[in-house]
């Protein structure tokens, strides 16, 4: 029933992430995504009863939104001869991620921190979060030849 929670939020967490960035900019919204997904890890990792299926929910909402977002971001950071391997590096370290999580969660288990699996997970949002706020540059309304300094060709 979790999943199930989660799924649906991620669906509606998902496109909406899309469309506040085209709105409000990229830079806010995924720092947004980032900074209170942190909170919603930790709220996850506290909640019992019924809250536990709104903090889910809430984890559900931020956690593909940002991911799915961010690729689309890191395209506009790069220029166009190295755009496919910048996204191809962003997505693939986040492959090698999905398959190191269970065996670190496994560790933290065996070792008896299986208490902080999710506040570690809240730890790489809230540094994801402050290293889009200190190093981010906001790429709305600009075309890719102004964001990453190249001069267009006729």
């Amino acid at each position: 029933m979790l999943l199930l929670v989660q799924a649906l939020a991620a669906i509606v967490g998902y496109a909406l992430c899309g469309f506040f960035i085209d709105w409000y900019g990229r830079r806010p919204v995924l720092f947004l995504y980032y900074f209170v997904g942190a909170f919603f890890h930790l709220w996850f990792a506290y909640a019992t009863g019924m809250w536990l299926y709104v903090a889910i929910a809430a984890v559900g909402w931020v956690n593909p939104g940002v991911y799915g977002s961010t690729g689309i971001y890191v395209s506009e950071l790069h220029p166009t001869h190295m755009r496919a391997t910048a996204v191809g590096w962003f997505f693939g370290i986040g492959r090698i991620g999905s398959f190191l999580a269970p065996t670190v969660v496994g560790y933290m288990l065996h070792f008896g921190a299986g208490a902080y699996v999710l506040h570690t997970f809240a730890l790489t949002f809230l540094i994801a979060s402050i290293a889009l706020w200190f190093v981010g540059v906001e790429t709305r309304g600009r075309t890719l030849e102004e964001i990453t300094g190249q001069t267009a060709r006729a």
